[in-house]
């Protein structure tokens, strides 16, 4: 059975027995009740925000350490910590508060119910559980019984309504349709709106620059926008659109995406886990690629983090177009390479980043050493002229990738055909890119090999 449905099944029979019970009991014990748990409310309310505002950050110093080593962030050698402490700092804070608020509320609610039987036992001359006037008013009974019931359930539920209303206000910005049966439960959503305002209240810290949910539903439009993202249903970019919203939109996402990316990076790059995640690294030329690509995103800063999300997130949808949904498969990132619109796509997409330019040396390396590789000739280092890849305009970088993928077209021809060399074809590939600024190096050493290698020649 569906939990949804479990959940409205249990939320109905608690409701009926709540009611049932409140018309049998008379109407004023149910109006001293709804008197207590109302007390129970305030007090533990202003006591948790008091908690928070007091000793938030006394809270992070007791349990902070027992936060990060249940993320394994404990001793992680992290190079960038900041936002990330401060994101723990904040949950921190606001575990406390909400498990402050439940316990105070538990607690004052037994001792005011104790009092009150106390109390009433004295004034009335009766015992509490004796008081059974013949005449009863059933119909005022079941609403201070229903008055109850919304503050001791809105107690125990505003978490989970809180979570439904920013979940789906994130759906709807992303254009997401949620899965999730129990965040989209009629019940719960009753929840929704006062739950995320009593949230927000009981956990707001400092001088309230930013709202806890609303922090909350930008990272969750993220999440839901990369799902779209992923499963290759952002033809039209408004997840990516989504995406940039998002983090333009947040004090506190920005800088804790940067650092968990570059923490991540730097991790995986020196064979360390990091979340408890590890990196299986591909062996020969992809690894040196992967390790060139995690050495550029570990320097990534929250000053550039939008323009490398888009830049990263454009660079995979166009690997997912191409089919290269592996760090691994080599074979398919070749064919792609010698396909000049691919290369175009991409040297276009890296050049407009200065943190992703880099890059564009690291796949021409890539590709020409795995040719070369195939070609069963050695790869040398005077093969490639150092070059600054920031000195070339947009016209210059789509004459570059042409003649790249044009070489590589033509190598991957050459290794499959090995018993033939087609030197007409090579040379006229030689003359139709002879303007290239960074290939033509390449080339004459090239062909110099290429024919000290020929059956017959020494």
């Amino acid at each position: 059975m569906d939990i949804s449905v479990i959940f409205s099944i249990l939320y109905l029979v608690v409701l009926g027995g709540c009611l049932y019970g409140a018309w049998k009991r008379h109407w004023i014990k149910g109006a001293l009740s709804l008197g207590v748990v109302v007390l129970a409310f305030a007090a533990a309310y202003f006591l948790a925000r008091g908690t928070v505002l007091a000793y938030g950050n006394r809270f992070f110093e007791l349990f902070g350490d027992d936060l990060l080593e249940l993320f394994d962030l404990q001793g992680s050698a992290s190079m960038q910590e900041t936002d990330m402490l401060q994101a723990a700092r904040l949950a921190v804070s606001m575990l406390a508060g909400m498990l402050v608020f439940w316990i105070a509320f538990l607690f004052v609610w037994l001792v005011g119910s104790f009092v009150k039987r106390l109390v009433f036992s004295k004034i009335v001359r009766v015992k509490y559980a004796s008081y059974a006037p013949e005449k009863n008013l059933h119909w005022l009974g079941m609403v201070v019984g229903l008055a109850s019931f919304c503050v001791v359930s809105f107690v125990l539920l505003y978490p989970l309504g809180m979570v439904s209303e920013v979940g789906g206000a994130a759906a709807k910005r992303c254009d997401y349709e949620l899965s999730d049966s129990i965040l989209t439960n009629p019940i719960v959503r009753l929840y929704g709106a006062p739950g995320r305002g009593f949230f927000d209240r009981l956990t707001q810290r400092g001088d309230g620059a930013f709202r806890n949910s609303q922090e909350g539903e930008n990272g969750a439009a993220i999440y839901l926008a990369m799902k779209k993202i992923v499963e290759g249903r952002d033809a039209d970019g408004k997840s990516t659109e989504c995406i940039t919203e998002a983090l333009s939109t947040s004090r506190l996402l920005p800088g804790l995406a940067s650092e968990l990316v570059a923490n991540a990076a730097d991790s995986w790059k020196n064979g360390r886990a990091f979340l408890s995640v590890t990196l299986e690294m591909p062996q020969g030329r992809s690894a040196e690629l992967v390790v060139s690509i995690l050495e550029i995103l570990s320097q990534w800063r929250k000053e550039n983090l939008i323009q490398d999300v888009n830049t990263a997130i454009q660079i995979y949808k166009l690997m997912q177009k191409q089919g290269i949904l592996e760090i691994n498969d080599g074979l398919a990132l070749m064919e792609a390479l010698s396909q000049e619109e691919f290369v175009e796509t991409l040297f276009s997409e890296l050049s407009q980043n200065d943190d992703f330019i880099a890059v564009i040396p690291k796949v021409m390396h890539f590709g020409i050493g795995s040719a070369l590789d195939a070609m069963g000739l050695p790869m040398k280092d005077e093969y490639l002229v150092e070059f600054d890849a920031e000195e070339l305009s947009q016209d210059e970088w789509q004459r570059e990738a042409r003649a790249f993928s044009v070489l590589i077209h033509r190598m991957c021809l050459m290794a499959e055909d090995g018993e033939s060399f087609d030197a007409a074809g090579f040379v006229q590939d030689l003359y139709q890119l002879r303007d290239s600024k960074l290939l033509g190096n390449l080339f004459m050493n090239l062909l110099i090999q290429l024919i000290s290698n020929m059956p017959g020649i020494s």
